[in-house]
């Protein structure tokens, strides 16, 4: 996806001062770009966290990961730039006038799931207009699903836990998750032989990192744009991704 490099040209930086260290944050359940395992709460895991410290390196800047921060105060603190980069995220167009977005180095699909018997005939968004579903608190599932939301009756919860929970205790009639951290929580809560997931997906969306527009380390985007394409050409963002599959 290119729709990013439409909005470089708003980049001007705010200031020249050296970014010698990259505060990071992100996700700490989105499994298998930006995560946390239960016994190692505080330890940052996964394929955008990893593309980082790639970056990082490449760049001579050190890195320094916070995880277990709230979406909403993520969002804050890249607004305000407390935070320098969030470690992944989908392409939206106002994320791209608020952070600066780089280019992008993976994709994920996201996908609608239901209890196992009771799946429905889905192919656009429409199809979920009469229903109940759930959705992660907070975050983007793509351009198109953002401006089609207020149309749905939908819940947001947190805890993508709280979501299984809530479809098994037929509060609801589907949710909404990427598919490959969906199907792994899934598993892992042991409801696998009880939810379905619907083929056609709701968006196959880019993974970006972004950084503030408000921090100094803003300077690197071009930098960063330039390794991340090296990185994808000579095959080691791959092999990162290769290693969580």
């Amino acid at each position: 996806m290119l729709a990013w490099l439409a909005f470089i040209g708003f980049w001007t930086p705010l200031s020249a001062a050296a970014c010698e260290k990259i505060r990071v944050v992100g996700s700490d359940q989105w499994i298998p770009f930006a995560y946390t395992s239960p016994d190692q709460p505080d330890k940052p895991i996964g394929i955008a966290y990893d593309v980082v410290r790639l970056l990082g390196a490449d760049l001579g800047v050190s890195v320094e990961i916070d995880v277990g921060i709230p979406w909403r105060r993520i969002e804050l603190e890249m607004d305000n730039g407390t935070a320098d980069l969030l470690a992944g995220n989908y392409w939206t167009e106002q994320r791209a006038k608020r952070w600066a977005v780089t280019r992008d180095f993976a994709s994920d699909k996201v996908h609608v799931f239901v209890r196992k018997g009771e799946e429905f005939s889905y192919s656009s968004l429409s199809d979920l207009i009469g229903k109940a579903g759930v959705i992660p608190a907070g975050i983007s599932l793509g351009q198109e699903f953002d401006s089609f939301k207020p149309n749905l009756d939908i819940y947001e919860v947190k805890q993508h836990t709280q979501m299984i929970e809530m479809l098994m205790k037929r509060r609801l009639d589907y949710m909404i998750l990427p598919l490959y951290s969906g199907n792994l929580k899934i598993k892992a809560l042991g409801y696998g032989e009880g939810i379905s997931v619907l083929p056609t997906p709701v968006s196959v969306n880019s993974v970006h990192l972004s950084l503030s527009r408000e921090s100094s380390c803003v300077v690197l985007l071009e930098k960063m744009n330039r390794q991340i394409e090296r990185r994808v050409a000579d095959g080691s963002i791959q092999a990162i991704i290769s290693a969580y599959q």
